[in-house]
């Protein structure tokens, strides 16, 4: 994102807590996480930007290896009535293995170290279950950049696609900027 706002005059402002998916109080939240949940709710509605993005879904190791985030509609509807817009961004795959690791003990090639994509992420995605149930909620899926053809490669030309078992490395990332900033725009609609 941070190249996109900038190219465009946008402020971008990032609120993030590791390991924590916003959402609505929840159980299933540590109470930290529900606390900064609710500060960073508290911060848009203060400060009203003109758009939010969150990760919608949640990836796990095993099945049913993707859900919904819990009460993530209920954490965004205050933010959709007060007018802003929010995109709901599909999480990436995740996986049982450290795919770098992979890479160095077994090759590039290794079936090993290229997953196919439903040992990951489920069909139909999780974002279905959002569509049309919040008025301003837009969504976004980038799967198909990730794991092209339905398989989860590690490695791309000579970039590493994972620094870890779900993390992104920031080289995939910044290839990755065209391709995001197109499918943002055309799920958003700006120009």
């Amino acid at each position: 994102m941070a190249p996109i706002a900038e190219a465009r005059g946008w402020e971008l402002v990032t609120l993030l807590m590791p390991a924590c998916r916003f959402g609505a109080e929840s159980e299933t939240r540590t109470g930290e996480c529900n606390a900064y949940n609710r500060a960073s709710a508290a911060y848009v509605l203060e400060h009203r930007p003109d758009a939010v993005f969150t990760v919608a879904t949640l990836t796990h190791e095993e099945a049913p290896f993707e859900t919904e985030v819990p009460a993530y509609l209920e954490g965004i509807q205050p933010i959709a009535e007060a007018g802003i817009e929010i995109v709901g961004i599909r999480d990436n795959p995740r996986f049982t293995i450290n795919m770098p690791e992979c890479v160095q003990r077994h090759g590039a090639d290794a079936p090993a170290c290229n997953p196919p994509l439903n040992e990951s992420l489920v069909e139909p995605s999780p974002l279905e279950g959002y569509r049309g149930k919040v008025d301003g909620l837009l969504l976004m899926d980038l799967s198909d950049f990730i794991c092209a053809g339905g398989i989860c490669p590690a490695v791309v030309g000579n970039v590493y696609v994972y620094k870890d078992d779900n993390h992104l490395s920031r080289t995939y990332v910044e290839s990755m900027i065209p391709m995001f900033e197109e499918r943002m725009l055309a799920a958003t609609g700006w120009n």
